[in-house]
């Protein structure tokens, strides 16, 4: 098991990858599998413990050496002339907009989303799994 933080700036996410609603800050361990398709979005999932990976996002206290590696991961030019300041705003995490979907998978399925958006259940017209498909015909 792997262990991941939810470090999204969009906050309390439901993550359907998982079946479960993960807080933000909130630590969890999941599959090695799980971990590698979640830690592909960097801003939005940390690794626990793993400090010297510059493809984790740096804490804000890290010296600057981390934020100039993670920089150059993310290929950001000119990142050791930058001061850390600058590299914190150039590595900053994007600012999600819409539905809310931060990532999906190759099999299309959404990878999550902030918590309490997507559909509220009004004006759908989808037949739910399990229900008796006959009860809506003739609507």
């Amino acid at each position: 098991m792997v262990k991941i933080k939810n470090v999204s700036p969009v906050g309390d996410l439901d993550v359907p990858l998982l079946a479960r609603s993960v807080k933000r800050g909130e630590v969890v361990e999941v599959s090695p599998e799980h971990a590698q398709r979640l830690l592909r979005q960097g801003d939005v999932w940390r690794a626990v413990g793993s400090v010297d990976d510059p493809s984790q996002r740096p804490a804000d206290n890290a010296k600057k050496p981390a934020w100039v590696a993670h920089a150059e991961h993310l290929g950001v030019e000119g990142a050791a002339a930058m001061t850390k300041p600058e590299l914190m705003e150039a590595t900053a995490p994007a600012v999600v907009e819409g539905d809310g979907v931060v990532g999906v998978g190759e099999d299309g399925i959404p990878i999550l989303h902030a918590a309490g958006d997507g559909d509220s259940g009004e004006d759908n017209d989808s037949i739910d799994a399990g229900s008796d498909a006959s009860e809506t015909k003739g609507e």
